[in-house]
């Protein structure tokens, strides 16, 4: 098991913003934050990857501080907390507590025993490890099932998917296929997938959808993952007919608003 701690920053400032510890970036974290936006750490904000078969990693973005700390600007201060060189049982039961209390965790790994702030940052790994063992208790017990295939999770209030999260993950194995297995977040663009994922749930006030991922399979294509528009029927092609038809209206309201501007003159 390999711990990183990222986002501690070096220092609280007395100047304008406060200091990002940059320096430190883990290798393979780039694609696992790529995918969550600037507000992801609003309810749920998790990266499962796949690094090797058999070798997982775990990133939890945006964990506020035990302590309470705030940056010059009053914002809080968080951390990013990444668990590499994890097997696949061990990788599901971490997200499994965070999805079940996520409050909990934060208790364990974001205390003033595992991260300490002062005039500088700094970081107990040993503190750290021993809390995320700690968690990782019950991943023995986890079903072996095959995994299933990739889907987009939407939920329109916090929390409503999260039964169905933690039986997908409690009964089947992640795949071993590189990148990003599982996405967790407040908002997926779509846009960032590349529709080989396990399963990514998002929350989005605008509606729940259940879609299935579209990707690159074993003649090495990658299709365009499926589209959601809010407010729009599900069925594709009623998307198309209702996108036709009010194109149609668009266009026939700006052809009678120039022939009537014409007959003034």
């Amino acid at each position: 098991m390999k711990i990183s701690i990222i986002s501690a920053g070096k220092s609280i400032t007395s100047g304008r913003d406060y200091h990002w510890n940059d320096d430190i970036i883990p290798v393979g974290i780039q694609p696992m934050q790529a995918v969550l936006n600037e507000q992801s750490g609003k309810y749920y904000s998790l990266v499962i990857s796949s690094d090797a078969p058999g070798s997982y990693s775990v990133f939890m973005a945006r964990l506020p501080l035990v302590s309470g700390d705030r940056d010059d600007l009053g914002r809080p201060l968080c951390a990013g907390i990444l668990v590499q060189e994890l097997n696949n049982s061990e990788a599901r039961q971490l997200a499994i507590e965070y999805m079940q209390n996520r409050e909990l965790v934060r208790q364990m790994l974001c205390s003033p025993a595992v991260i300490q702030t002062g005039a500088d940052f700094s970081v107990n790994l040993a503190a750290a490890e021993a809390a995320v063992c700690e968690l990782l208790k019950g991943a023995t017990a986890l079903g072996q099932q095959a995994p299933l295939p990739g889907e987009v999770w939407g939920e329109s209030f916090t929390g409503e998917r999260t039964p169905d999260l933690i039986r997908r993950l409690t009964n089947h194995r992640l795949s071993e296929r590189p990148e990003n297995r599982i996405i967790l977040c407040y908002f997926t663009d779509t846009e960032k997938l590349t529709g080989d994922e396990d399963l990514v749930l998002h929350y989005s006030p605008l509606g729940t959808y259940n879609k299935p991922l579209t990707g690159r399979r074993g003649n090495g294509l990658c299709d365009k993952v499926k589209r959601f528009l809010p407010g729009l029927p599900d069925d594709p092609k009623m998307q198309l007919l209702v996108g036709t038809v009010a194109f149609v209206a668009a266009a026939f309201l700006t052809y009678r608003l120039l022939s009537g501007n014409g007959k003034k003159h």
